[in-house]
């Protein structure tokens, strides 16, 4: 049976969160809030330190991603509503001013 060594330059985080940025804001956040925990010990506020700091970089991303993913969220569903107006309500206005420019049943029509 084989075992396994941890190897200290390796991201033990990266596989399980290379697709999801929510999980990575879950351990980060974890991690965080561990390490400040304990930050009466002169090693861990050092760790503290530069973590926290790559931390809130990330977070500030990680919102700014969340933003952008919620306006094109927001775009698709006005989409959507308007294409389903055109198709109900408005279709045949719509129908009615193009026969005004090019018989049914022509190319331009």
């Amino acid at each position: 049976m084989s075992t396994q060594t941890w190897s200290p330059t390796e991201n033990q985080f990266d596989n399980g969160t290379k697709n999801s940025k929510k999980k990575m804001n879950i351990i980060s956040s974890d991690h965080d809030s561990k390490l400040h925990a304990q930050i009466g010990n002169p090693l861990i506020a050092v760790l503290f330190s530069f973590f926290h700091a790559i931390r809130l970089m990330y977070l500030a991303k990680y919102t700014q991603w969340k933003s952008t993913v919620a306006a094109y969220h927001g775009a698709t569903v006005n989409f959507e509503q308007l294409i389903a107006q055109l198709s109900s309500t408005m279709i045949e206005d719509f129908d009615i001013r193009i026969q005004v420019l090019f018989k049914r049943g022509t190319a331009q029509y």
